[in-house]
């Protein structure tokens, strides 16, 4: 240890005098709180800068080393072999030491840097002669105001030199993020949070007190002076003060203050007036061809949705890049020049949402849905219609946000849209609320795919696919998939406690105890784990493509997944160190510091897992390679910035300012990267051509090149504050600031080059590219590169089986089929199932003569295929349709409505009707879709541990509920959080009468017994018995709705109403969602009860949806059981 820090030392002795040029550029020094800063961030400096040296270093060796034709390549124990059953290469010894020298440097790192946080969280040193100067900050919309002891208030903050400064802040309307850069001190300002803060400046001088935080459109103005003043001087100026206040001249001497106010000037240059609208200016498988547009409408094959899925989210990056290169020719000055303030926060706003919800995952998730049950051995996914549907949502909630920008503009509060400033008070336009609810509708889309993926996953998986032996990139989706399942639910109760307060008219963000606070918990419980859930698809990427063009099996391999597994668990316990400048105290920003900082430790075992791979392997430089080695490179730079900002000192600092928004893409965009590498990696499996090798490599240089020169100047310059159109001019290592920024600028445009050259390349491939034979990667080893490229409609020969140690098709008996992975594999071996072989003739398929149409849209006698008796089989005269319009009705009805609903709070009688139609449609859709035919994949024999005993339909069901229970749970740790920051005892309860809700309580008991016995009915095969008892429970839910409104109009009578406190809001939103619950459940009765008067549901196997059913309404009464004690008893 001592050696340790004696070499940091050394280092930061070195470094302090070159440094510090940087960052104390503003002249008027201070001691302790600046020191403190300074100290941590050169000992962090130095080591980051060593570690990324040596480690990238050591990838450059390695890969230039080992590369194909030159390097010691490993022994075939080590080569990836196609079919095989994943397993690790190499012993991991190398993986241990490194990951061990990591452990010592993190934890040694976390120590030190919590006992100079408590230098800083302790507060100035007693001082001998006089008490700090205590003065009160208050921001508002755009400015600050300063008061001190005295009563003096002013927008102009004076402090003495040498004595110590104590700022108590608060806000008197948005979120707001005090700094002042030449202090190093940064404190958040909070509607009805006081935060605290102090600095001891050392010499007279001017600065600046900043806004940090997206606050409006006058945010980039948001700059107050500051003088620190010779101690005589400021004792004068502070009598004369005095005695003025005692002469009556307070108002008088208030400068300037004037809430809401102009604010103050940049560079000279004021801003516009902040009144003005900134928007003045301003065949067998039932489906057609491919070549059809009616194909694309009414698919519901894993295949199809997937590129629907790839294609849809590449136009979205267009949309996103386009918008950040507006961004970018703002910046090219200091001074604000191309687009008014509120487009630019709109901008802003837009591209970090696009990019984050309707680009990134969506991304990732085109490959899942094409790859994942290739690789796991699965005919489709468990629900192909969900599957269908969860695009359609997508895709309608992507042109919802899109419509936004024409309904009086797009919601502008930023990416992490904190409150109150994402209230209609702040952010009033239709647009805004438009926006809301377009990343509503996106999570409906993720809930039904992570349940659709989830069930797939652990219920469908060839014979003898165990779970360790999932290929990679199927790992980094189940674990991704698990995290979105619970992420997402809490974004959702943010985004339906927002839509009821920008819609109906609750008051949960506007209330000032806990209201700003709340909504910063559930982002961020939501928001860090999402930074995982993006980069997991792109780790699992770049593990594919490192042991494919390194020719060995990943190093450490089940140490890679145990890795993973603890950064998909430890993600949701980091959030609060997003919340650093909030009010929480130092032991949970202890806590917080550690899990941030400990979680990279994971990380770094996955990458020296990853470098490891490289070492005696047989590398080619291929494009899918060369993406994936990038990436690797971004994520190291990326993650070592990140470190930094799991120090509270050090994150007090950079909060706000480009150093996040450096750190930041360099992270999710260096995930992308890997993406795009996927892209060139599957291309040849998903068109059955192959793309240029030579453009391919210039765009991965452009793409390289302008993604360094774009992102890394924001380290320089990071003490811009971020989401600002006009900034101070400052010198940075020789250069103005602006300069640093035009050099970025320059990068994004290069960047942006890059990617016309990739889909100039991916376009023209489609018809004049190589054809490709089954595998054309010689070390590729997952399944889906046995079958043709592209793969036939049913995936698979046969029953994919591992059962022997390496994959084999098998038939219904369980005989070997041809056309396993040895097929697959030189020239003219595309024959499995339905494959076209090298220069043979195709024919458009015909349903009649028995000839399939292959994923790929050409035709071939499956010979092998027409031996092999699928399960599937029989029941194909009854189920033919593998097609459906039905997910894309509802996903076009849901459009409607949510549109119609964005505009029902002051947007014209024709909002109202559009919900009303868009509900219309959606009800005639759902019950279309629960009355036709279709064909729904099983799997006789599979493996399916660990839900062995459990219908696909009743797992389905367990995983929607499970999803339920956090969004119940944020919305009943709303109540309570909102509670206890007014004082549990002093809250005034709604309502007032628990007898309604006894009632109510009695029966939904009594509705789950009636459930009960209609699962018993349908058992028994009694239509009457099953008829009645659901009949029994739709009484029962009825009353139950009833009595509620009851209820709910005796307290509207009483001028109890959603917005009249904010006590009232918490009831009427968190009963209502129940109720809510109870009328969903209510249609899917009346649903059964329709078909069951019909002889459905009938029998051991028929009464399944009964108990799904059954699952379902259970878990409404359940939730009723907390509800009730929490709102009518305590």
């Amino acid at each position: 240890m001592s050696r340790t820090m004696g070499i940091v030392s050394s280092l930061r002795g070195g470094m302090r005098e070159v440094i510090s040029n940087h960052v104390m550029h503003t002249g008027g020094g201070i001691r302790t709180t600046f020191e403190v800063f300074r100290e941590i961030f050169l000992v962090f400096l130095a080591l980051g800068t060593v570690v990324g040296v040596v480690v990238i270093g050591y990838m450059v060796y390695n890969v230039y080393r080992y590369r194909d034709g030159n390097g010691t390549v490993s022994g075939d124990v080590d080569r990836p072999r196609l079919g095989e059953l994943p397993g690790g290469g190499g012993s991991g010894k190398k993986l241990f030491v490194s990951f061990g020298i990591s452990a010592f440097i993190v934890v040694s790192l976390i120590g030190w840097t919590y006992g100079m946080l408590q230098d800083v969280e302790d507060g100035p040193p007693e001082a001998e002669a006089e008490e700090p100067l205590h003065v009160e900050v208050t921001g508002y919309q755009f400015g600050w105001r300063f008061e001190y002891p005295n009563g003096y208030t002013n927008t102009t903050l004076r402090v003495p030199v040498d004595r110590a400064v104590r700022l108590s802040v608060t806000s008197d309307d948005v979120f707001h993020t005090l700094g002042i850069p030449s202090q190093r001190v940064k404190t958040d300002a909070i509607p009805g949070q006081t935060t605290r803060t102090w600095f001891i400046a050392e010499e007279p001088g001017e600065f600046e007190v900043r806004c940090y935080e997206l606050c409006g459109e006058g945010h980039s103005y948001m700059v107050a002076d500051g003088v620190v003043m010779e101690r005589a001087s400021f004792q004068r100026w502070y009598a004369n003060t005095s005695a003025d206040l005692e002469r009556g001249g307070r108002r008088a001497r208030a400068a300037g203050y004037r809430a809401g106010g102009a604010p103050p000037r940049v560079d000279g240059h004021p801003h516009p007036s902040m009144t003005e609208d900134a928007h003045a200016d301003h065949g067998h498988d039932g489906l057609p061809p491919q070549s059809s547009v009616k194909r694309w409408l009414i698919t519901t094959n894993h295949k199809d949705v997937g590129i629907l899925y790839i294609v849809t989210s590449l136009f979205f990056l267009v949309f996103g890049g386009t918008l950040a290169l507006l961004m970018r020719v703002e910046l090219l000055t200091a001074t604000q020049t191309v687009i008014a303030p509120g487009a630019y926060n709109e901008a802003v706003t837009a591209h970090g949402l696009i990019m984050v919800f309707f680009f990134i995952s969506p991304f990732a998730f085109g490959f899942a849905n094409y790859v994942v049950p290739l690789q796991i051995g699965a005919e489709d996914l468990s629900f192909p219609r969900l599957n269908a549907l969860s695009y359609w949502l997508y895709l309608f909630s992507g042109l919802l946000f899109g419509a936004s920008f024409f309904l009086g503009g797009t919601f502008a509060g930023g990416g992490t849209m904190y409150a109150p400033l994402n209230m209609p008070a702040y952010t009033p336009t239709v647009g805004g609320t438009t926006a809301v609810l377009a990343l509503m509708l996106f999570v409906a889309s993720v809930t039904v795919s992570s349940v659709n993926f989830l069930t797939t996953m652990h219920r469908m998986r060839a014979e003898g696919l165990k779970m360790l032996n999932l290929p990679l990139f199927t790992w980094t989706i189940l674990l991704t998939v698990w995290m979105m399942l619970f992420a997402f639910a809490a974004l959702l109760a943010a985004l339906i406690i927002l839509s009821a307060d920008r819609i109906v008219g609750t008051v949960y963000f506007q209330a000032t105890e806990g209201g700003s606070l709340l909504w910063a918990h559930l982002f961020w419980f939501f928001g860090h784990p999402e930074v995982y859930i993006v980069f997991f698809p792109a780790l699992g990427i770049m593990a594919e493509c490192f042991q494919t063009f390194c020719g060995r099996r990943i190093v450490g391999r089940k140490w890679f997944i145990a890795a993973m597994v603890l950064v998909a668990l430890q993600s949701f316990f980091v959030w609060m160190h997003h919340m650093f400048l909030t009010s929480i105290n130092l032991p949970i920003k202890t806590l917080f510091m550690a899990t941030t900082i400990g979680i990279s430790l994971p990380f770094d075992l996955m990458v020296f897992a990853l470098i490891y791979t490289m070492v005696k392997g047989k590398i080619r430089y291929t494009t899918p390679f060369l993406f994936a080695f990038g990436a690797l490179v971004l994520f190291i730079i990326g993650g070592i910035t990140g470190v930094f900002l799991g120090a509270v000192v050090l994150d007090y600092e950079f909060r706000g300012t480009y150093w996040v928004v450096a750190h930041f893409h360099y992270v999710m965009v260096g995930g992308a990267t890997a993406l795009f590498g996927g892209l060139y990696y599957w291309y040849p499996k998903i068109t059955g051509k192959m793309y240029d090798e030579f453009l391919g490599r210039v765009h991965w240089g452009l793409y390289m090149v302008g993604f360094n020169l774009l992102y890394f100047p924001m380290f320089i310059a990071w003490e811009t504050p971020r989401r600002v159109f006009a900034y101070t001019q400052y010198r940075v290592l020789g250069m103005q600031v602006v300069t640093w920024h035009q050099l970025a600028t320059v990068g994004g445009f290069v960047l942006g080059a890059g990617f016309l050259v990739m889909f100039y390349n991916l376009f023209v491939s489609l018809f004049r590219g190589e054809e490709v034979d089954g595998n054309p990667w010689e070390y590729a080893s997952s399944a889906e590169w046995t079958v043709p490229s592209p793969p036939p409609f049913e995936n698979f020969p046969g029953l994919p089986s591992y059962a022997d140690g390496s994959l084999t098709f098998r038939d219904a008996g369980g005989g070997l089929v041809e056309g396993g992975p040895e097929s697959a594999i030189g020239s003219g071996a595309q024959q499995a199932d339905g494959g076209t072989a090298p220069g043979e003739e195709s024919a458009p398929g015909d349903a009649l003569t028995g000839d399939e149409r292959t994923d790929g849209g050409v035709t071939a006698t499956p010979d092998a295929a027409a031996d092999a008796e699928l399960p599937e089989a029989d029941d194909h005269e009854d189920h033919a349709d593998h097609a459906s319009p039905w997910p894309l009705a509802v996903g076009f009805s849901a459009f409607v409505a949510f549109l119609g609903l964005s505009g029902v709070r002051g947007g014209g009688v024709a909002y109202p009707a559009l919900t009303l139609i868009g509900l219309g449609l959606g009800a005639i859709s759902f019950v279309s879709m629960g009355l036709e035919s279709f064909h729904v994949p099983e799997m006789e024999v599979a493996e399916r541990w660990p839900f062995e005993g459990v219908e696909n339909g009743k797992l389905g069901m367990w995983i929607f509920l499970a999803s339920d229970v956090v969004l119940f749970g944020a919305l009943i740790g709303s109540y309570a959080f909102i509670r206890v920051a007014y004082g549990w005892t002093s809250w005034h309860v709604v309502p007032h009468d628990p007898i309604p809700g006894l009632i109510n309580t009695y029966l939904l008991l009594t509705s789950s017994f009636t459930v009960v016995l209609a699962l018993v009915a349908a058992e028994r095969g009694s239509t009457r018995g099953l008829v009645g008892s659901l009949g029994i429970t739709v009484l029962f839910g009825i009353g139950f709705l009833y009595n509620k409104a009851v209820e709910w109009e005796e307290l509207f009578h009483e001028g109890v109403t959603v917005g009249s406190g904010v006590e009232a809001s918490t009831f009427f939103l968190t009963t209502g969602l129940h109720a809510a619950h109870v009328i969903i459940g209510l249609l899917i009765a009346l649903f059964m009860i329709a078909r069951a008067t019909r002889g459905a549901y009938l029998g051991e196997e028929g009464s399944a949806p009964v108990e799904y059913f059954g699952l379902y309404w259970h878990f409404v009464d359940i939730v009723w059981l907390f509800l009730f004690p929490l709102f009518y008893i305590l």
